[in-house]
């Protein structure tokens, strides 16, 4: 089914807000990690039940799960899991055309939130003994500090600024089209 109801009844409650002229909304949709298709089936959902709305902005949610798809096989290392998150990300930002689908609705995304229970207390790890994500192959979930700002926060502000940098080139790229077109 594809989601085929939860997109309909998403799509009335879209409707209604779209009737009411102040309303808007901001729903959260999980991103786990555990496979590199996630966004590409999200897309999907997204484009082909024609969820787009000017009343509402997407906010991903990325549980830490890690020590879960550990557990499971679904990952071998924590890099692996940034990676699957991550990478369809880097890859339509360079090239929008290689998922439309994920494109648009990446458009419509405001805010990546890393959930979690915040009521567990973590050990404070010294940086000394941090890994870089591929050598974290344990089977905890790497501390929250190191998940959030080393990964999550470095990886969104190089996925913020490349995008950044393909539009002020697009941008160049018009003016310099128009400025050619005025003085022919």
């Amino acid at each position: 089914m594809k989601g085929r109801y939860l997109a309909e009844i998403t799509r009335e409650v879209f409707d209604d807000l779209e009737t009411n002229k102040y309303s808007y909304s901001e729903p959260r949709i999980s991103i786990y990690g555990r496979s590199p298709h996630e966004f590409k089936k999200l897309g999907e959902w997204y484009y082909d039940h024609n969820l787009a709305s000017n009343n509402v902005r997407w906010l991903i949610q990325i549980p830490r799960l890690y020590q879960v798809w550990k557990k499971a096989n679904m990952v071998h290392d924590f890099g692996e899991m940034i990676d699957n998150i991550f990478q369809p990300l880097f890859e339509v930002t360079v090239n929008p055309s290689s998922d439309y689908k994920l494109a648009a609705f990446l458009e419509q995304v405001v805010a990546f939130d890393c959930v979690d229970d915040e009521s567990k207390l973590e050990p404070v790890e010294h940086p000394e003994h941090l890994v870089v994500p591929e050598a974290w192959d344990g089977p905890d979930n790497p501390p929250y500090s190191y998940w959030m700002y080393v990964f999550l926060f470095c990886v969104c502000v190089c996925v913020c600024v490349f995008a950044v940098r393909r539009f002020f080139l697009l941008l160049l790229s018009l003016i310099n089209l128009f400025v050619s077109l005025s003085i022919s």
